[in-house]
């Protein structure tokens, strides 16, 4: 999936990925609003997005 969207992939990547969003799940499903908030799951693209940044950073200008 990460392949196919033109992120960096790997099974490390991948990894982190599915336990990041197999961990939300929960809060998403039983989780009052203000617990969604706390948790930051209340902005779901924010939260996809955050996470896709985190497993898959934009290369610094100093990397070739």
């Amino acid at each position: 999936m990460l392949h196919a969207a033109g992120l960096p992939a790997g099974a490390d990547r991948a990894r982190t990925l599915t336990l990041a969003l197999h961990g939300a799940i929960p809060h998403l499903l039983a989780g009052a609003p203000g617990t969604l908030a706390a948790a930051g799951l209340d902005d779901l693209e924010g939260f996809a997005r955050g996470v896709l940044a985190c497993v898959c950073p934009e290369p610094s200008e100093e990397e070739p």
